[in-house]
């Protein structure tokens, strides 16, 4: 036998050794709760779980341990922590940590004895991780914070990564309704969201939908979500960015309000932030109904800011700037392209005109566009689709069939 054939054989054999050796451990029939089916798991391991109402709280999971609803969807099984603690708490997940399939509910993350970091992430708290953990099809369900993460904390390190998961009715009374993520010393904490919903979700300062902090230029990547009536005290209704490279595309905002600047979006001290092919529609705000930057750049391209209260559709301070291209703003109450982006009307293919959604007729696709809108890749100079959403009020999408399942399901 070969050297190289050696090699591949070895490599094979200790493969198929960690698959046998992987253990499949079910809740409740080999352990009575979620914590000791985790307890009872090592690195590899999967934890199911029948489908139930599962009353604990304060749950640990392991680094490398998946645990799973047997269906692997949220509708089977729901963990209620009953405002006893936060749900769950994650630390130090690798990229085999995962989370499928569940819903998370009723935790509370305040101050209790001398836990430091007890007020943080209601739902879920996954500090020092590492390229994880991945978290799939999961729903974060009225948690709270008394300081920030109301439905999730990401801390310190790693790159958690959220795969159509929907975090609704979450609070917080800081920063993060729905989400929050910091750094460490220089760590960075850059989760990446894809196929995502957050709705309802509320901050009393920053970033009802989401509040995300890094620095040091961490990327963070929004692709495919929906941000729908989260709402902040302070800024950001859906997303408050701060120091960071954002890259934002095919998302959709509806109804998300800041009592002051940055209605859908507000980056501050950015980087830089790239929207693009995002809706944005019927977002409030004082300055910047839409989007508003403080020493940071948004570049906008291919996307759709209209009905906007309150301030202007864009706003900008400090040095801060937004730049349109193939994009279209239109019948914002405080005005479409004035102030920082005042001029960029007919420029780069921008427009100003009715985008023509298919609107309340077809509920599975407001805002989708008509054949005949100027939106659509036909009807604009640069012949590209504008928005976040395809043309046609025919019948419903895959994704919107699939995905809106779930997400109807807490409505």
């Amino acid at each position: 036998m070969g050297l190289r054939t050696l090699i591949a054989t070895t490599i094979a054999l200790l493969a198929a050794t960690a698959i046998v050796g992987a253990t499949a451990i079910h809740v409740p029939d080999d352990e009575p709760t979620i914590q000791s089916g985790i307890d009872a798991a090592s690195a590899g391991d999967t934890v199911l779980v029948d489908c139930g109402v599962y009353y604990e709280h304060d749950i640990t999971m392991r680094p490398g341990v998946c645990l799973r609803s047997v269906t692997g969807s949220a509708d089977c099984v729901t963990i209620d922590a009953l405002e006893q603690g936060r749900v769950m708490l994650c630390q130090g997940g690798d990229k085999e940590t995962i989370l499928s399939g569940l819903t998370l509910t009723g935790g509370l993350a305040t101050y209790r004895g001398h836990e430091r970091q007890a007020h943080l992430g209601g739902g879920l708290y996954c500090p020092n991780s590492l390229d994880g953990p991945k978290v799939v099809e999961c729903v974060f369900l009225e948690n709270d914070s008394t300081r920030n993460g109301g439905g999730v904390h990401c801390g310190t390190s790693g790159t958690p990564v959220f795969r159509r998961c929907a975090f609704v009715r979450n609070w917080a009374l800081n920063h993060g309704g729905g989400v929050y993520s910091t750094m460490g010393l220089g760590d960075q904490c850059a989760p990446s969201f894809e196929d995502c919903v957050f709705e309802g979700n509320e901050a009393a300062e920053l970033g009802g939908g989401c509040c995300l902090y890094t620095d040091g230029g961490a990327i963070l990547n929004l692709v495919g979500c929906e941000f729908i009536m989260n709402v902040a005290g302070g800024s950001g209704g859906a997303l408050h960015v701060v120091r960071s490279h954002l890259t934002v595309d095919g998302c959709l905002f509806v109804g998300n309000s800041a009592s002051y600047i940055g209605g859908a979006l507000r980056v501050y001290h950015g980087e830089s932030a790239e929207l693009t092919g995002c809706t944005m529609v019927g977002n409030d705000a004082m300055q910047g109904s839409a989007v508003h930057t403080t020493k940071g750049d948004v570049d906008v391209d291919r996307s759709l800011i209209v009905f906007g209260l309150g301030g202007a559709a864009a706003s900008c301070s400090v040095d801060g700037g937004v730049t349109f291209s193939c994009s279209n703003v239109y019948r914002n109450e405080g005005g479409d392209w004035v102030g920082c982006v005042e001029g960029q009307n007919l420029l780069e293919g921008n427009i100003s005109t009715d985008p023509f959604f298919c609107g309340e007729q077809h509920p599975d696709l407001p805002y989708s566009i008509r054949l005949d809108s100027p939106c659509a890749p036909d009807g604009n100079e640069c012949g590209v689709l504008i928005g976040a959403r395809g043309v046609g009020c025919g019948p419903t999408a895959v994704r919107a069939t699939t995905w809106g399942k779930l997400k109807a399901l807490y409505r």
